[in-house]
């Protein structure tokens, strides 16, 4: 299965393994069986990632620190590409934490404060979606039990040491029906990769590109002065989060803005930035821009048959959009990727409402499939 992509954090993997489904279980002591289980001692930094202003382009200010910390040797399923701790009793501990950024980028430091788990980006949040940790909570046989524990609220608490860092996390989680507190420590060094790079992600796709949809989604997100519709087009079979494509294939996901409250019909061109923020505005659509090789607003997604990914955005030229029948909609689209490519795609069809699930941590690539519990066989 292809590892998803966009954030593609390699985790120091050193062990196959394959992942096979299982039933619900509860984890085994978080020390290994010593003391309290619903402390767990994290001993080493599995990754860190300074990731800076990621939402800069839209006015926001805070910077990503993102850091994976484990109590043992970490694993990867040949399945999945999913991290997964190798010994019972071990966890991994994904982190995505949001504060000031740092001003010297290649040595980056998480700022000291308490950060609050939330759904919302801002400053000194542990951002819900992509917090999360994994436990390993038996062996049978050659097979690990692995399970993915998702928070409902808590907070991170972060110091700085003699040693470099003292982390401590405080999470509420549901076990075995029941609320249950975890707290998470880690004290010692962190050293974080450098992933805030502004020059320009040259993408693969030399070439112009003609994309012949089979489904759309609209994503409807009203605001003051102007509605936000992001318009994705497949012409393969969605992902199960419905932000990208599964299989061979492309999506074009366009970001139109229309008059409060109306409809996507209409002619679009790109709209044009102040600094680094886009000035929305009705009639306009966003342009693309990469985070390193992630892209943010307007891009064309393509998944090859070796299921490696690639990107480009969408810099210029128009989105011509009429209404063609109950829910359908005909796209005349004539766009410029950012490497002076042409996008073109001519489609009628119908545009179903985006429903969003949040299922996981695409960040820490928990992928919806394995949410749950999952037996793990090394070989």
């Amino acid at each position: 299965m292809r590892m998803f992509k966009n954030f593609i954090y390699t985790l120091l993997a050193v062990v196959a393994v394959a992942i096979l489904p299982a039933c619900e279980g509860s984890e085994k002591g978080g020390n290994g069986g010593k003391g309290d289980e619903n402390v767990i001692i994290l001993d080493r930094q599995g990754a860190a990632y300074y990731l800076g202003k990621v939402w800069d382009f839209q006015g926001e200010e805070h910077a990503d620190y993102y850091v994976v910390l484990s109590n043992c040797e970490i694993g990867q399923s040949v399945q999945t590409g999913l991290e997964v701790p190798m010994e019972v009793g071990g966890w991994l501990l994904f982190l995505d934490l949001w504060a000031e950024a740092s001003e010297d980028t290649a040595n980056a430091v998480l700022p000291e404060g308490e950060y609050t788990f939330s759904n919302n980006r801002d400053m000194y949040v542990a951002y819900d979606q992509y917090t999360i940790a994994t436990a390993n909570i038996e062996k049978v046989g050659n097979q690990y039990r692995i399970l993915d524990r998702q928070f409902k609220g808590g907070s991170v608490t972060v110091e700085h040491t003699s040693k470099g860092y003292a982390i401590e996390a405080v999470m509420m989680t549901t076990i075995d029906g029941k609320d249950t507190e975890l707290t998470f420590k880690y004290e010692g060094a962190i050293t974080f990769e450098d992933q805030s790079d502004d020059e320009p992600w040259k993408p693969g796709m030399e070439e112009d590109i003609t994309v012949n949809p089979i489904s759309a989604t609209v994503d409807i997100r009203p605001a003051d002065g102007y509605t936000t519709h992001v318009i994705r087009l497949f012409d393969a079979e969605p992902y199960t989060d419905g932000t990208h494509v599964a299989g061979v294939g492309h999506m074009i996901s366009v970001t139109v803005f229309s008059e409060p409250g109306a409809d996507f019909v209409g002619d679009y061109v790109a709209a044009e930035s102040n600094g680094s923020t886009t000035v929305r505005e009705p009639g306009k659509f966003q342009p693309g821009k990469f985070y390193g090789s992630t892209p943010l607003g307007s891009f064309v997604e393509r998944v090859y048959p070796d299921m490696h990914v690639e990107n480009a955005i969408i810099t210029g030229g128009t989105i011509a959009i009429r209404k063609a029948g109950n829910d359908s909609y005909g796209f005349d689209i004539d766009l410029t990727t950012g490497n002076g490519y042409k996008l073109t795609c001519d489609w009628s069809g119908k545009v179903e409402p985006f429903v969003y699930e949040s299922t996981s941590s695409l960040k820490a690539k928990r992928l919806a499939e394995v949410k749950h519990t999952n037996f793990v066989e090394v070989r």
